[in-house]
């Protein structure tokens, strides 16, 4: 028999992480590579967080209205079916560096430990590869800690997340990487998913809301069915613009910040020109930005120098891509010019076809014109 009801509640044993990290650290003693305070200085930088208002402000106004509205349900004052979130932007944009910033500036990243039982309001999952109905589920319970089994159907996965979400008060799901969802071959597969999920968003007794948060294309998954787009609220990562003085701004404010968190100092850094430079090399957006300073931060505290300059920059980028000196943003004199990144339209070859989902309208209109 499938083993599904169980809560996997594992106790961390300590020894063991001492044990590991003892030999983790006698290695790197015997390697003798990392500068000292490499990793305390690295990991300052890497926890800045510098929040933008276009970017940020909307997605948290509807984010709070999705904890309301799950509060309002664990106090048994509402059993509406929740609306869908997506949090769409292009790849490098730092979606899912703002959704980890907002759990955990909630308080929601961790679950609530109480005497005998784990409660998880929130849960935050990887969109499963492949995104089947059964995948989804398999990944729901593993993230309330439930013990599955490989020989799990498809069907009792889902009447099992319907059976314990309830118990562990989980009423809003992230689904990250949301754009796997489109990666079939068939409508069919696609529009499972889909169903499976407004079953659970629309359950009488226990709706689930869903934040879902992927690449632009993601749209197509919802706006195909007139339902699922009636209920659906859609937030943009805005791109950075080179020339527009207040990202510029920002950017060199990330910088700045990200810098001295290191201990460090800029060496002829963060004027226009250069924020200019740094917002093309990321490919206009912030969440490559954001790497690509810390790349250049690890090429300082490597190299033991006290400042971070351009061709810690460039250095990086050139890590990054592969890209020689003639086509590297940081040097280059035409830097506007040259694409570093894949847009959008080219990451979206591996997904569906415009034309794999067909709208509700047109779907009745083609089924007419057969008559």
């Amino acid at each position: 028999m499938p083993r599904w009801n169980l809560e996997v509640s594992p106790d961390r044993n300590e020894e063991d992480d001492d044990a590991v990290a003892a030999a983790l650290g006698q290695a790197l003693e015997t390697l003798n590579v990392l500068p000292p305070d490499y990793s305390r200085r690295l990991n300052a930088a890497t926890s800045v967080y510098l929040a933008h208002e276009k970017r940020d402000n909307p997605f948290l106004t509807e984010f709070s209205k999705r904890i309301s509205a799950a509060r309002d349900q664990v106090m048994g004052k509402s059993r509406q079916p929740f609306e869908y979130l997506s949090l769409l932007g292009s790849s490098g944009s730092g979606k899912s560096r703002m959704i980890r910033h907002c759990l955990d500036r909630s308080g929601l990243a961790e679950p609530i430990e109480l005497t005998g039982r784990t409660l998880r309001p929130v849960i935050r999952i990887n969109g499963p590869r492949p995104f089947t109905p059964g995948q989804l589920a398999i990944s729901i319970l593993k993230e309330v800690a439930m013990q599955t089994d490989t020989q799990l159907t498809a069907n009792n996965a889902w009447q099992i997340v319907r059976n314990h979400l309830p118990r562990s008060k989980t009423a809003l799901v992230i689904v990250d990487e949301a754009q796997h969802a489109l990666r079939h071959k068939a409508p069919a597969s696609t529009i499972e998913v889909r169903d499976a999920i407004k079953i659970l968003a629309e359950d009488a007794h226990w709706p689930v809301g869903f934040i879902f948060v992927g690449i632009p294309v993601f749209e197509r998954f919802l706006m195909t069915d007139n339902q699922a787009k009636g209920r659906n609220v859609i937030v943009r990562m805005p791109n950075l613009n080179p020339n527009r003085k207040q990202d510029q701004a920002f950017v060199r404010m990330l910088l700045t910040q990200m810098v001295r968190a290191a201990e460090l100092s800029i060496d002829d850094g963060g004027d226009d020109e250069f924020c200019r430079r740094l917002i093309c090399a990321g490919g206009k957006q912030f969440g490559r930005c954001q790497k690509l300073i810390r790349m250049a931060i690890e090429e300082t505290l490597m190299a033991r120098r006290p400042t971070v300059g351009v061709e810690d920059f460039a250095e990086s980028l050139r890590k990054r891509t592969g890209c020689d000196d003639d086509h590297n943003s940081f040097l280059a004199t035409r830097y506007e010019m040259i694409p570093h990144w894949l847009n959008d339209p080219e990451l979206e070859t591996y997904v569906a076809a415009n034309d794999i989902l067909v709208n509700d309208d047109q779907a009745g209109a083609r089924e007419r014109g057969r008559k």
